[in-house]
């Protein structure tokens, strides 16, 4: 059940993985070399060529400088829940890519579109067809092929930066990607907020025209797989994650909890099967699972003893910068007249 390979790989991203660490280091320096040069030769590309511009609908993208872990799908349905609030017809745009954020954005939002389609510049003209004001493309900051009306980049306090980039480190572009960011936000879920504030004031160095903000995302509650309200656990629990970062979930729930936390990873976007409920109820052996909210999505699908999970629900609460970026928001919707 527990993926070593997964496992080693964020360890190793993360502290260097001991010796064999530092070997597999050496032995990917080459391919990190190749990939850097990759995207270098990408973004002078589209430095230089104009990107697709769809008539009709503004486009705001959420993206990061990893693979993961910075929170993108809760911060877009809470931007999406923000302009829907407001009036404004608007629609997620999706690649596709793991089924459980899909699932996650239709449960956050159940009125808004979600349009899905790794061919991006076609899923903003399928929005724009249907009539949408605003398409907030999810995971888009590397796709440059798609002309947006703002660029939002979500920096994750818990994650080393600079840092080493694919595949001897979680980084899909260096820092300096920045540049191209109008709104920078740092994210926080275990990081100190005096370590978050002075992340911000790093990316200023490499993005010095953007707007830098800073949120935590908070505990809120517990509910059941199907979203229902449920009791807090009392006792040792088995902490269940298929997300990018799962030792900083391991933290949280050990944070709130006055109980022992045992954590059971799976790699990111793993879609459970019915041989894994039970390994996992096996595992947990009478005791509480906890899981996320993008995990439960996956695991409501299937014939689980449902009573025996919980799932840990969280709100995003700005501490910094909460202002500036409803003004660009609120700014980019008024300027472009878009409404139902």
């Amino acid at each position: 059940m527990f993926r070593r390979s997964d496992a080693f790989v964020r360890r190793w991203w993360d502290e260097g993985g001991g010796p064999s660490g530092r070997a597999l280091s050496a032995l990917l320096a080459p391919a990190e070399g190749t990939f850097r040069l990759a995207v270098g030769w990408r973004n002078r590309y589209w430095d230089t060529h104009e990107p697709f511009t769809v008539p009709g609908v503004r486009v705001v993208s959420v993206g990061n400088l990893t693979v993961g872990g910075s929170g993108k799908t809760p911060f877009s349905a809470w931007l999406v829940r923000r302009l829907a609030q407001r009036g404004i017809a608007v629609a997620v745009l999706a690649r596709g890519y793991g089924s459980d954020e899909i699932e996650l954005h239709r449960r956050f939002n159940p009125g808004v579109d979600v349009i899905v389609n790794t061919d991006r510049v076609a899923a903003a003209r399928e929005a724009a067809r249907r009539g949408m004001g605003v398409a907030v493309l999810d995971d888009g900051f590397q796709h440059r092929r798609l002309a947006r009306d703002l660029d939002i980049v979500l920096v994750a306090a818990e994650d080393r930066l600079p840092g080493r980039m694919l595949p001897r480190g979680p980084y899909r572009e260096p820092p300096a990607g920045l540049a191209r960011a109008d709104h920078v936000v740092v994210t926080r879920r275990t990081a100190l907020e005096r370590d978050a504030r002075m992340l911000c004031l790093r990316l200023r160095t490499h993005a010095p025209s953007a707007g830098v903000g800073l949120l935590r995302f908070v505990p809120e509650g517990w509910r059941t797989l199907g979203g229902a309200p449920a009791p807090t656990p009392t006792e040792g629990v088995l902490a269940l994650a298929s997300v990018a970062r799962p030792e900083i979930f391991r933290k949280t729930l050990a944070g709130i909890l006055e109980a022992p936390v045992e954590l059971a990873a799976y790699p990111d976007h793993h879609d459970y099967t019915q041989a894994d409920a039970v390994r996992i109820l096996a595992r947990a052996a009478g005791r509480v699972v906890v899981t996320t909210r993008k995990d439960a999505v996956k695991l409501a699908r299937l014939a689980v003893e449902a009573e025996r999970f919980r799932v840990l629900d969280e709100r995003l609460v700005w501490e910094w910068g909460e202002d500036a970026f409803t003004h660009r928001i609120d700014t980019l919707v008024t300027s472009s007249g878009t409404g139902r």
